[in-house]
């Protein structure tokens, strides 16, 4: 059992401890609390799983950059192998808030979190946000709009779609931004 060899809780990349860390993605001890992997956020995009090429990253980044710079209401992508123990909801609540998604007080944010060993697609709505867009709502807009690419392994293009979606739900819905470019 000592010699047993474990999934990376980031990449899913085989390793022989979070203590030896792991090659792929780098030392992961110091983000292990309670057996639960809860990394620091790098930006708008959080590619743990690398799911998505350099330019598709950069990309990306510009997009959610974007509509921050128009909105001030973040769009948080965070993809990761492995949610366990917690569930993808769980997990999605406890880094949204791990991260201080949305400022504190105002809590206006948004995490869309990839877990790919359940596959599964999961939301997290500031409650600042909550009184314009529901979390259930975000939740089957997302597995509705993103699903159908992410069964076809086009993850780029599905987070993508769930950008776009919950952006344009975002500016919308939240007085004030309607029209605001």
């Amino acid at each position: 059992m000592a010699n047993e060899k474990i999934l990376c809780p980031a990449c899913g990349n085989e390793i022989e401890s979070t203590e030896a860390g792991c090659p792929r993605c780098g030392k992961l001890t110091e983000h292990i609390r309670d057996g639960i992997f809860l990394p620091g956020p790098r930006g708008p995009v959080n590619d743990f799983a690398f799911l998505f090429s350099q330019e598709q990253y950069d990309e990306l980044t510009k997009r959610l950059d974007k509509h921050f710079a128009q909105t001030k209401i973040p769009i948080v992508v965070a993809t990761v192998w492995s949610s366990d123990p917690l569930s993808p909801s769980d997990y999605a609540h406890l880094l949204y808030n791990w991260w201080g998604i949305g400022k504190k007080k105002v809590n206006r944010g948004v995490l869309i979190l990839l877990c790919m060993k359940s596959r599964w697609v999961e939301s997290e709505v500031g409650l600042g946000l909550e009184k314009y867009i529901g979390e259930k709502e975000t939740d089957d807009a997302l597995r509705v709009v993103a699903g159908p690419f992410f069964n076809e392994a086009k993850f780029y293009d599905g987070t993508v779609a769930a950008v776009e979606h919950l952006a344009k739900m975002i500016e919308d819905r939240v007085p004030g931004l309607k029209g605001r470019k």
